[in-house]
């Protein structure tokens, strides 16, 4: 029980501090927002996300990390940047240790992702299915010139 009220307490308080979702905008918050978010609050709600112990909650989390770290990536905590990192092998499922991977190397390397900057995201599942395409083309074009 108490597991529970504390799962709908983070989701509440996640979808408070995320972006508010419309149509017109898509799932995440525009570059504007994520430039005047309130990031300390941000970072402590993310903190109890990733720990909740429920996926969706968890990968909604790592989501808006990644986009934080597409549009902002200045403004990403060390703490975020290490509880993102932790769960590439900590993660409960494979899909949450992919996302948490994916989203340590936009932070790692955020100039690679500079263009999806301007990109509306339909979903968290569009968002990481582009990440892991830049970095395919990044990497093979990278091993192209390094071959010459």
């Amino acid at each position: 029980m108490k597991n529970m009220i504390v799962v709908a307490i983070a989701g509440i308080t996640l979808s408070a501090t995320s972006v508010a979702y419309s149509r017109e905008q898509g799932y995440f918050s525009t570059p504007e927002q994520y430039a005047s978010a309130n990031l300390e609050m941000a970072q402590k709600n993310y903190q109890v996300a990733l720990k909740a112990g429920n996926n969706g909650l968890t990968e909604s989390a790592i989501a808006q990390v990644a986009m934080l770290g597409i549009m902002a990536p200045e403004r990403v905590s060390d703490q975020m940047k290490e509880s993102v990192a932790e769960m590439v092998s900590s993660g409960t499922s494979a899909s949450i240790r992919y996302e948490a991977y994916l989203t340590t190397m936009v932070l790692e390397h955020p100039s690679l992702f500079a263009r999806e900057k301007r990109h509306t995201f339909a979903d968290a599942g569009e968002l990481f299915a582009t990440i892991g395409n830049t970095l395919q083309r990044e990497l093979i074009a990278g091993n192209a010139r390094t071959a010459d």
